[in-house]
């Protein structure tokens, strides 16, 4: 794996993985010479938080190139898959994608924006042509790099219904366009890729975060945990209030007794002869300075 590039001791960039080859490139037709591959692949928009990180909603960015060894640019190169099919190569496309860490058959759709700010088309990253770079840089050889911009992953690595971190890789794929010159049979067959270092992409979701997944409690309204505050009931009704409620309340002045404030719910509560009488004492009206009408 590539160390990456480091400013102050501190890395700024996923590094890059041993390149995997799914064929053989030779110069001629015929038994020629071995064509060695040296994929490069530098990516932008990431952070180092114990794993590679960035964000679903920011953009990161790729830079891609391709050298090969030896570099003979007027010679015809030959790709023999590792299932023996011999292609002649007609030019060579790179393009970027991702995948889940041990599943390359798992990809994860990427989108590329165009460079409007405002919601403007968006599709997955395109093949783009380019020539191998040679050993030295000449002026005559062009679109040998080629930089995808404003990427993002379409989804997290994580959701709620994961209870493990899950990791991404990027993928840097080199293609080789095949078929005779001037054959309306052309189509292009995979070369080599190589993978990125495992990355984290987080969303805006709590479920994107395991050890925030991990310490959240079931909260009723406003974050109680299901209860009356601090008087701890946790199995009441909506219009019920407990006795040791009315007593924290009240104190002394609150009786529990069933008989002096009814029963404990309100609902289909209907008065009962002589519940008045066993709340409140009978006063006469002589008591109070008034008069009472007696009978003839």
């Amino acid at each position: 794996m590539d160390s990456g590039s480091y400013v102050g001791g501190k890395p700024q960039n996923p590094p890059m993985m041993e390149t995997a080859s799914f064929g053989t490139l030779q110069y001629g037709p015929g038994a020629g010479q071995r064509v060695a591959l040296d994929i490069n692949g530098t990516i932008e928009g990431f952070h180092f938080d114990k794993e590679w990180t960035c964000y679903r909603r920011n953009y990161f960015s790729c830079t891609c190139s391709v050298a090969v060894s030896p570099h003979y640019p007027v010679s015809g190169i030959t790709f023999i898959q590792n299932n023996g099919t011999r292609n002649s190569v007609q030019g060579f496309f790179m393009s970027i994608s991702a995948v889940i860490s041990d599943n390359d058959n798992h990809t994860i759709e990427l989108v590329q924006y165009t460079s409007k700010r405002n919601k403007g088309p968006n599709a997955p990253p395109e093949k783009v042509h380019l020539t191998p770079k040679p050993p030295q840089p000449a002026d005559h050889i062009t679109d040998t790099e080629h930089t995808f911009n404003r990427i993002q992953f379409r989804k997290a690595t994580n959701n709620k219904c994961l209870a493990t971190q899950q990791y991404f890789h990027l993928l840097v794929e080199l293609w080789a366009e095949v078929g005779a010159p001037g054959s309306s049979g052309r189509h292009s067959v995979k070369v080599a890729h190589r993978k990125s270092a495992r990355v984290v992409v987080r969303g805006r979701s709590p479920g994107c975060y395991p050890s925030e997944r991990r310490g959240r409690t079931n909260s009723g309204p406003r974050g109680s945990a299901g209860s009356l505050g601090g008087y701890g009931s946790s199995h009441i009704g909506p219009d019920v209030t407990p006795a040791s409620t009315m007593m924290h309340m009240y104190g002394n002045a609150y009786d529990p007794s069933p008989g002096y404030y009814g029963t404990t719910s309100r609902q289909n509560h209907a008065p009962q002869r002589g519940d008045h009488d066993t709340a409140l004492p009978y006063i006469s009206p002589s008591a109070i300075g008034g008069s009472s009408h007696q009978e003839r």
